[in-house]
């Protein structure tokens, strides 16, 4: 049962169930003196209720109102039109894109059977988190999703996140104990100037739907293009093909730059794909790499096909932690240190095939470069 409030739209009073309160008598006189008319009937029935259905590329709510009156306005709260109509339009549906239901403007969805008394839900008691983008081929950058309240400046705390697409991260921000779902083929973009800093169990996950076989499939992770910075603090990267991707083939100034850190990277194909020029690793402690087992991981999406690495096919089965090629001129560990990192397994390809290394608890990191 969501909580209904009803507003006369010639005055947006608030009308409040103060029957209660100990102050009764004044409340009663204040409103007398207000001269607000009596609750009508049209009042009392456009009360309504919301059921929300998320899908592979959006998010839809399903409102209904009273079926037994002749006309329905909706509004939707997201700045789209009223909906007005006859009795058929008692039951609606509606699709949300790129909405932040917690913004500081508390947006609304209402209904009103005349025009002028409104029955109210905030958005936020029937959509589950803010949601961004509109599927595949879809990118948002957070700057502009910043400019325009979807996201909150410089940090989002404690919310669910659904980007269906791609995510550009172009100015520094700060996921803090987030959940972030990502449809099939999208990833997190960290580009020049950007600084994606993912902290205290925030975790960046596949948008996996029961029952819908084409939301069954893995994100493409995390890449971290020349200019670009990833930290990570205590926060878990699963379900995707490449995990994290510092992507620089022409070996650009100032290099991708990876700070890595109690972080665990679960049930991705590869943990860490570094397979396209230079970066640089400032930290890389307590991290852990959980791969699949004899358990099958989800398959590939049809979405954005990551490169595949040559001679391997994709089995829906954990390849390894980190694929590092440093034929590309690629180097894991230029700076800071790595220490107490746990389940790590190498594959440095080198001209006779592929070599796979396991690492231990301890290792120096930069003896890697030259082992290919």
């Amino acid at each position: 049962m969501k909580l209904l409030r009803f507003h006369r739209s010639s005055t947006r009073r608030q009308l409040l169930p103060i029957f209660t309160s100990p102050l009764f008598g004044i409340a009663m006189l204040f409103l007398a003196f207000q001269r607000l008319p009596a609750q009508t009937e049209e009042q009392q029935l456009c009360n309504f209720s919301a059921n929300t259905a998320i899908g592979c590329d959006n998010v839809t709510v399903n409102f209904s109102g009273n079926s037994n009156w002749p006309t329905h306005q909706w509004d939707f709260g997201d700045g789209t039109p009223i909906l007005s109509g006859g009795p058929a339009l008692y039951q609606v549906s509606h699709t949300y894109y790129n909405i932040n239901p917690y913004a500081a403007t508390a947006p609304i969805a209402r209904h009103s059977l005349d025009g002028t008394f409104w029955c109210e839900i905030p958005l936020q008691d029937f959509i589950p988190g803010i949601f961004i983008g509109n599927g595949c081929w879809s990118t948002k950058t957070v700057s502009n999703l910043v400019s325009t309240g979807t996201l909150p400046a410089n940090e989002l705390q404690g919310k669910t996140l659904y980007v269906f697409g791609d995510l550009e991260v172009d100015v520094p921000y700060v996921f803090n104990g987030c959940n972030i779902f990502l449809s099939s083929g999208g990833k997190l973009i960290v580009k020049s100037g950007g600084a994606l800093t993912l902290k205290n169990n925030t975790v960046a996950d596949a948008l996996i739907i029961p029952g819908n076989a084409i939301c069954q499939s893995l994100w493409n992770g995390i890449d971290v293009l020349p200019g670009g910075t990833l930290t990570t603090n205590g926060a878990t990267i699963q379900n995707a093909y490449y995990a994290v991707s510092p992507v620089n083939p022409g070996n650009i100034n100032p290099l991708p730059k990876l700070s890595l850190r109690n972080t665990t990277f679960k049930r991705n194909f590869v943990g860490i794909y570094a397979a396209a020029g230079r970066f640089v690793v400032s930290l890389f402690i307590n991290n852990t790499f959980e791969g699949s087992g004899f358990n099958p991981i989800y398959p590939q999406g049809a979405c954005h096909v990551p490169a595949q690495i040559s001679g391997v096919p994709y089995l829906q089965r954990t390849y390894c932690s980190i694929y590092f090629d440093g034929s590309t001129g690629g180097s894991l560990l230029l700076a800071g240190q790595s220490a107490s990192n746990r389940g790590i397994r190498v594959v440095l390809p080198h001209d006779r095939g592929t070599k796979r290394r396991r690492i231990g608890r301890e290792r120096d990191w930069q003896l890697l470069e030259g082992q290919r």
